[in-house]
């Protein structure tokens, strides 16, 4: 994959949650929080936060949450 150009290195900054509405985001964010799951500060992101944390996210994704460390 490196010598396609992929960064190969392993990196454990989090994983970004996407979904197509507010309420399909925060009912997975809900499922989450019993698992002492390491949710990053702000909870569910919209908008410009959203497209901050994911630049290449398409129309599609509206809402989403980062877990972090993982």
């Amino acid at each position: 994959m490196e010598a396609a150009g992929v960064d190969g290195e392993a990196h454990k900054d989090g994983f970004l949650f996407a979904f197509p509405s507010r309420e399909y985001a925060a009912e997975a964010l809900a499922a989450f929080r019993p698992l002492d799951a390491p949710i990053a500060p702000g909870g569910v992101l919209e908008g410009t936060r959203l497209a901050e944390a994911e630049p290449s996210l398409t129309d599609g994704a509206r809402a989403g949450f980062v877990v972090e460390r993982q």
